[in-house]
């Protein structure tokens, strides 16, 4: 996986980018690797969409939740063949046993899981056909 050479000159993402540099000193003894911390950054800001997107579709009625957000990881993979995050997270999903979850995310259904990503990936692709 290669990520460098692609850097906005103009921040796209000023929250994804300021909390990914903010976090990074902090996680460096668990994730040594600068792109491997990358990497993994992309895959929880992708999968915390998703989760906002499930607890929105499922919601209580009246409840505020909002949409979710389209992190970094839009714009880092713009110029490689990997839409990073999202196609791991495919290639997961399409196989046995999704380790997420048994953990209790999507309330443990795969249909539930599938929803979310699906939501996420049209953000994705809005963001990206906009934005970037």
């Amino acid at each position: 996986m290669e990520l460098r050479g692609f850097e906005p000159l103009t921040p796209y993402t000023p929250v994804s980018d300021h909390l990914h540099d903010s976090l990074r000193d902090a996680l460096r003894q668990v994730i040594p690797s600068d792109e491997q911390y990358t990497a993994t950054f992309d895959r929880f800001e992708f999968l915390l969409g998703m989760i906002v997107a499930d607890l929105k579709a499922h919601s209580v009625e009246g409840t505020y939740i909002p949409s979710p957000v389209v992190g970094s990881y839009a714009w880092r993979y713009k110029h490689t063949r990997s839409q990073g995050p999202r196609d791991w997270i495919k290639t997961e999903l399409d196989s046995e046993g999704w380790k997420a979850l048994p953990g209790g995310l999507f309330d443990g259904s795969i249909d539930r899981a599938r929803s979310a990503f699906d939501t996420m990936s049209e953000a994705f692709d809005d963001a990206a056909s906009r934005f970037f």
